[in-house]
């Protein structure tokens, strides 16, 4: 992942030595687009232009129309997506995937049936279209939607979140020092990306953590309905087909979190060191002070992924470039509903670095 990171990165902010200015989010959009493709399809598709384009386009219109759709009321809903330019979008970008993932499963399938025929040992495929087919257990399903689904899932939150991180950074130059500092330190370009040294990471876990922390995805988090009358020991009742959700407060208390207003990139760091334990401060690691990943047994699953993923990326960021807030542009965040939405016209000026590590 981490040689692919660098010729991507190289494509998105450019080989310039001088000062130029770079789209944050969309960048970040384009790396991250181009390493889930890799990680979940191979080469198939993950190099397929089109492909990309469509599924990144697919992620972006999805929440568009999302917001679109919430301003009507729930009875017309049903009837309202079939002509909304956003919806009417989205179903023809799932015609476009369906063209493309179509074939590539007919051709796996032709090839598996040839080497049993010929008494060979069938391909084992490591990808999304495979978990998708396994899952499936014979049962139909769409093949076109689960990749979407995985690209929504892969690619919106990790583009929000590296995004937010940078925009964080880029008024921090002393931290982005201390970043570079803690990189050169787990050397690796010589041990390679391996978790031990992610896991050696601290500072930059913290620094994203807490990022996280001022900015997760939403203002009520951890979302689920009842499905059945509940009634609790104090006689408190929830109704069947209740929405419940926690809201963040907790990730502003000030009782758990001092100047709880006031980003600190080495807060989970100190919080660490100062409990001795992994169990709260770390990045992926859930609980009720920091639901950012949701919590309990329906925490995000891709968490992990999703850690690694900006570790590495913001590791080859700190140590190729300069980076600073363009001119004009703003760290803070938008909001529709209880969506959190990091700025997505921030600009970042840029400029190439010389190398003091090589990987």
């Amino acid at each position: 992942m981490s040689g692919k990171v660098g010729i991507l990165l190289e494509k998105a902010w450019g080989d310039e030595s001088n000062w130029h200015n770079v789209v944050t989010k969309s960048s970040v959009h384009e790396i991250i687009g181009h390493i889930s493709a890799f990680l979940f399809y191979g080469p198939e598709l993950s190099k397929n232009q089109e492909w990309l384009e469509v599924t990144e386009e697919y992620t972006s219109i999805g929440f568009e129309a999302a917001r679109e759709l919430r301003l009507w009321p729930h009875i017309l809903r049903p009837f309202i997506h079939w002509f909304l330019p956003s919806c009417r979008r989205l179903r023809y970008l799932a015609r476009r995937t369906r063209s493309l993932i179509e074939p590539v499963i007919a051709a796996r399938e032709l090839e598996s049936s040839r080497r049993e025929a010929e008494g060979q040992e069938p391909l084992t495929y490591d990808d999304a279209i495979e978990w998708t087919k396994k899952a499936a257990k014979g049962r139909q399903y769409d093949a076109a939607m689960s990749p979407l689904l995985f690209s929504i899932n892969a690619l919106h939150t990790t583009t929000d979140l590296l995004t937010q991180t940078l925009l964080d950074l880029s008024t921090r130059p002393e931290l982005i020092q201390a970043l570079r500092e803690e990189v050169i330190s787990v050397q690796p370009q010589e041990k390679c990306w391996k978790n031990s040294i992610l896991g050696q990471l601290r500072l930059m876990d913290s620094a994203v953590k807490e990022s996280q922390r001022l900015k997760p995805t939403e203002s009520i988090l951890m979302r689920r309905s009842a499905m059945q009358d509940i009634t609790f020991a104090d006689g408190t009742q929830i109704p069947r087909g209740t929405v419940l959700g926690i809201p963040i407060f907790n990730m502003r208390n000030p009782e758990i979190y001092p100047n709880p207003d006031t980003y600190d990139g080495h807060r989970f760091m100190k919080m660490r060191k100062e409990t001795g334990s992994d169990g709260v401060s770390q990045l992926v690691a859930t609980s009720p002070i920091h639901l950012g990943f949701g919590h309990g047994i329906h925490a995000c699953p891709g968490r992990f992924l999703a850690a690694t993923q900006v570790k590495i990326i913001l590791s080859h960021m700190v140590m190729k470039y300069d980076f600073k807030l363009g001119d004009g542009s703003e760290t803070k965040f938008d909001s529709f509903g209880i969506e959190l939405i990091s700025n997505s016209e921030a600009t970042l000026a840029v400029r190439r670095k010389e190398d003091e590590v090589k990987f």
